[in-house]
């Protein structure tokens, strides 16, 4: 399976995204695809002996939007030409509007009149040359959207008066009725809401680019002690690279010589600089405050931990909560139904009246609908909420996930790694011949105690043995097969010893060991809670949602660490296949539930859990299966992540409450159907609200980078 990145600049919405992703996902072996309107980006994984990457492109063109491989988002302000242009739109729009009320002197010839008018509008009608074309592909691919819309009523207009110009010239008609000033006002108001728009996407955006943008651009390799300044991307793994003061980490590796502190704030959300030293690793992106250093790199490029935290952002924004899916259906055929309501609007009040009444009704219904704040709603809300949750340290795998912990009442914790400090230490007495049996396997597991007996043994000076076939028996223990002697050795719990033939003495938190059927002794190892451990219990507490501990450790142990820390409930002497059942039996129970892990043992209740979730560094079986990663080592960011969800999903309901609500309140107004009353609309009058709705939904989800 292979993934293609690429940009589609024409869209606005998820309207347009949905169509992109219906023509891409039609194709034969695309597997799955995801496409952001934010960021413009594009996602496709597909299988390479089926489909290639130009019809992947072609695809996106028969959509109705130009492919690019570049970033809009990065690309250089708008030629100097079109941005004149602009301005003289503005001017002439405003001028029209300044004559439609009669502030401004203009020709009392009819003819002259209409030909200073037309003149007016045309710098309108040229910058908006992309709207008709837009208009023109949204009828040929049958995906009717805004483009269509605006498209539609100020052509109208602009036809319309012409006609009324040249009918009036030919001495056809007595009176002309012009609307270029609804054509001049519409296109202006238009194209100054998409550039107030376009900004603040960029500032939803922001979070993201910046991450993006940590990397530095050039880095100093070292070739035999000599300096050499390179690009970052010609780097590979095994390079030898100098890093000064004040300079980025130019890819993960470790320090060979030096040290220094780090500031990795915008990587993992921790504030406070890190100091590291010889063999310590850094990660590519963070900032060297101090010391310069020499490291050598094991990853670069698109394989850093950087790029990887971009990605799995990238992705999540192209996919949808629940809350949103009917919103991005009903935009998607939104337009048609708007054509449908101005023709509707149209007849009616060429039946009371006439049609040089009935025509600004039907051109303000067109204008005034916005199915852009609809589709808006939900990518906006989730480019902001996904954005600064990775600024924080906080990496949701989709929008699913974000919704459901939103939603949480119950989360499970294992507890090594997770509710403790991750690093447990050996403690008190213990036989050497069974320490380094248990050194000698536990360097193949992927296990936290592990690490334990390791760096006592290392401590000890102990040499360890090859060992072969290790096993990992998850909540019970490891085993392998001695290859000095042949004789397999076992390390793990008490049962799991008795299990084998072997009996050991009730030691409290210990593991034990055994060579054959001999058992070699017991090894206590102590793992002390995270000292936020018992804060962010607390605070979940105050938000109603309760933490339980699921561990394999034997009831004293587990009794032990609740003592402190105010756990609402503790299960202790579990295997994976006991954390799945306790996690199946809450969902039974209608609860929506996240479990916390970061060991082998923990996949199968993450992968069964609404929201799994684990440590960015954590054991990659528990990494694959969860939902949601953690990229700072403070579990309060748990808390964060949730605040942080409810809000998200907060603002995408008042997002589609106000699209909705705008909506049923200025098309019956835009309609005419107040006007009895006093109340109606002009075309520009509704194009400002138009293009105020779309900007209103996305400076709302702005709120969520505060």
């Amino acid at each position: 399976m292979k993934s293609f990145v690429f940009f589609a600049p024409g869209m606005r919405c998820s309207g347009c995204s949905s169509k992109v992703k219906n023509s891409i996902d039609k194709l034969p072996g695309v597997i799955r695809s995801g496409v952001d309107p934010i960021s413009k980006r594009c996602i496709v994984y597909y299988d390479e002996t089926q489909v290639n990457e130009e019809a992947i492109l072609k695809a996106t063109s028969d959509a109705g939007f130009t492919p690019s491989i570049e970033n809009p988002l990065k690309k250089k302000e708008s030629p100097v030409v079109k941005n004149v242009l602009f301005v003289f739109a503005i001017l002439g729009a405003i001028i029209l509007f300044l004559i439609e009320w009669d502030l401004f002197p203009h020709p009392k010839n009819h003819i002259a009149d209409g030909l200073f008018q037309m003149l007016l509008a045309l710098p309108a009608l040229v910058w908006g040359a992309d709207i008709f074309k837009g208009a023109y592909q949204a009828v040929r691919y049958r995906h009717p959207d805004m483009q269509l819309l605006v498209g539609l009523s100020t052509g109208t207009a602009f036809l319309y008066s012409l006609a009324e110009l040249i009918l009036f010239a030919l001495g056809q008609i007595e009176h002309p009725h012009y609307h270029f000033c609804a054509t001049a006002m519409v296109l202006a108001i238009v194209g100054l809401g998409r550039k107030l728009e376009e900004r603040a996407k960029k500032r939803a955006d922001s979070d993201l680019e910046e991450l993006s943008d940590l990397l530095p651009k050039n880095a100093h390799l070292l070739v035999d002690g000599e300096e050499k300044d390179i690009p970052t991307e010609l780097l590979g793994a095994g390079d030898l690279c100098l890093v000064k003061p004040g300079e980025r980490v130019p890819g993960d590796g470790r320090i060979t010589e030096g040290r220094s502190s780090f500031d990795e704030s915008l990587l993992t959300g921790e504030s406070l600089p890190v100091d590291k030293g010889v063999g310590d690793a850094v990660t590519g992106g963070s900032m060297n405050l101090l010391g310069a250093f020499t490291m050598v790199l094991e990853r670069s490029g698109d394989q850093t931990t950087l790029s990887g935290m971009v990605r799995l952002v990238e992705e999540a924004r192209t996919t949808r909560p629940k809350v949103a899916l009917l919103a991005d259906k009903v935009s998607g055929h939104f337009a048609l139904g708007v054509i449908t309501a101005a023709i509707i609007t149209l007849a009616i009040w060429w039946f009371i009246k006439d049609f040089n009444t009935a025509l600004p009704y039907a051109l303000t219904v067109l204008v005034v609908a916005c199915p852009c704040a609809l589709g808006l709603a939900t990518p906006a809300a989730l480019a902001c909420g996904l954005g600064k949750a990775a600024s924080c340290g906080i990496l949701f795998k989709d929008a699913a996930a974000l919704e459901a912990f939103s939603k949480c009442k119950t989360i499970f914790f294992d507890k090594t790694g997770t509710l403790t400090e991750g690093r447990p230490r050996v403690e008190g007495a213990y036989s050497l011949e069974a320490l380094e049996a248990a050194a000698s396997l536990e360097r193949y597991s992927e296990h936290p105690l592990s690490l334990a007996v390791l760096e006592e043994a290392e401590k000890q000076g102990l040499a360890l043995a090859e060992c072969a076939d290790f096993r990992a028996i998850p909540g019970k223990g490891i085993c392998g097969t001695r290859v000095s002697d042949n004789v397999e050795l076992k390390v793990g719990t008490k049962s799991f010893l008795n299990e084998n033939g072997i009996a050991c003495p009730e030691v409290p938190f210990a593991i034990h060991v055994a060579a054959g059927k001999e058992y070699l002794g017991a090894i206590k190892i102590v793992d002390p809670p995270r000292k936020e451990a018992k804060e962010t219990i607390e605070q979940l507490k105050e938000r109603n949602v309760e933490s339980i501990l699921l561990t394999g450790d034997s009831k004293e142990a587990a009794l032990e660490f609740a003592k402190t820390v105010p756990l609402s409930d503790v299960k202790y002497r579990l295997l994976p296949e006991d954390k799945l059942a306790l996690v199946r039996q809450a969902q039974k129970e209608g609860k929506i539930v996240a479990m916390t892990g970061d060991g082998i043992n923990d996949a199968p209740a993450l992968s069964q859990s609404d929201v799994s979730i684990s440590h960015y560094k954590g054991a990659g079986a528990a990494q694959s299966a969860s939902k949601m990663l953690l990229t700072r080592d403070d579990l309060t960011v748990l808390v964060t992540a949730y605040d942080l969800s409810k809000r998200t999903l907060t603002i995408i309901k008042q997002n589609l409450f106000w699209a909705l609500i705008f909506n049923l309140i200025t098309i019956p107004l835009a309609a005419g159907a107040l006007s009895s009353f006093g109340l109606s609309m002009r075309p520009e009058v509704g194009a400002a609200c138009m293009a105020a709705s779309s900007l209103l939904v996305v400076t709302n989800a702005l709120r969520l980078r505060r």
